[in-house]
C-alpha cells in the first residue's frame, strides 16, 4: 500500500511577485498614449454639449418672446442688467443677447475665447455667432441640426 506524502511546511506562503520597473513604465506609457488620444474627443464633446445648451437657451428666449407678445416684443422678462434670466448656459462659454427691432428680433450667442468655446466647429466650419431670428432663420445652419 502506497501512501501519499503531503508537505505541510510553508502551506500558507505563496510566491507573489510585483511588477518590474519596465512593466510600470510600459503601463504608464500606455495610459499616457490613451489619454492623449481620448482628450481631444472629450473636449469636442464638451464643446458640443455647451453649444447645445446655448441653442436651448436661445429657443427658450424665442418661446418667451412669442408667448408674451403684446404690441411688440419686450425684453424685461428675459434680460435684467444685461443678464439673461432664462438662460442655463455658462456665460463664460456663450454670451447670449437679444436685438429688438420694429418688426422682430434677433437672438444671438457669441462663443467666448477665455474657455476656448470659440474653437467649436459645426460640420468642420468655425463660426463666430449663433443666431435665431423672429422669422425662424437660424445661422449657421449646420449648428442647428
Amino acid at each position: 500500500m502506497e501512501m501519499i506524502r503531503i508537505n505541510n511546511c510553508n502551506r500558507g506562503q505563496s510566491n507573489i511577485q510585483g511588477m518590474t520597473l519596465i512593466e510600470l513604465i510600459l503601463a504608464m506609457a500606455l495610459l499616457l498614449i490613451l489619454s492623449a488620444l481620448t482628450y481631444p474627443l472629450y473636449a469636442d464633446h464638451m464643446q458640443r454639449a455647451h453649444r447645445g445648451l446655448a441653442l436651448s437657451d436661445m429657443t427658450r428666449i424665442q418661446l418667451q418672446l412669442e408667448t408674451s407678445y403684446r404690441n411688440g416684443y419686450h425684453r424685461q422678462e428675459i434680460f435684467n442688467a444685461g443678464h439673461c434670466l432664462l438662460c442655463e448656459s455658462d456665460p463664460n462659454r456663450y454670451q447670449i443677447g437679444l436685438e429688438l427691432s420694429e418688426g422682430g428680433y434677433l437672438i444671438y450667442a457669441t462663443p467666448q475665447t477665455q474657455t476656448e468655446q470659440n474653437s467649436d466647429r459645426c460640420d468642420g466650419q468655425l463660426y463666430t455667432r449663433l443666431t435665431l431670428s423672429s422669422q425662424g432663420e437660424r445661422e449657421p445652419v449646420a449648428c442647428w441640426r
